[in-house]
């Protein structure tokens, strides 16, 4: 023998559940209002970090790039030193020979 029990009926809460039944609820809320803050907060956090990162990128480049011209002007004035010594009357033997070949 099987018994069936109604599904179709829901279960009238008892009058000690109202209640508990309403502190839940407010608990409930409670939480879903902190969930919501807390997810915020974390996704402003996020964007936060993102937004670091990406300017300290910016940040690395740009001291790249500056680093790259002083050492090229570092270069450009070496460069200028050793054509003014391979066009003077009397360079050393070794300067001019290394200038010729390069040339």
């Amino acid at each position: 023998m099987t018994t069936k029990l109604s599904t179709s009926k829901k279960k009238q809460p008892s009058s000690s559940e109202g209640p508990l039944l309403k502190t839940l609820e407010t608990e409930n809320k409670r939480l879903s209002i902190e969930l919501k803050e807390k997810t915020e907060k974390y996704l402003r956090a996020v964007a936060e970090l993102s937004n670091a990162q990406k300017r300290l990128e910016k940040e690395k480049q740009y001291h790249e790039e500056l680093l790259r011209k002083k050492y090229l002007e570092v270069l450009l004035d070496f460069y200028d030193v050793l054509c003014k010594a391979y066009v003077d009357g009397d360079p050393k033997p070794g300067l001019k020979l290394r200038m010729a070949y390069q040339e």
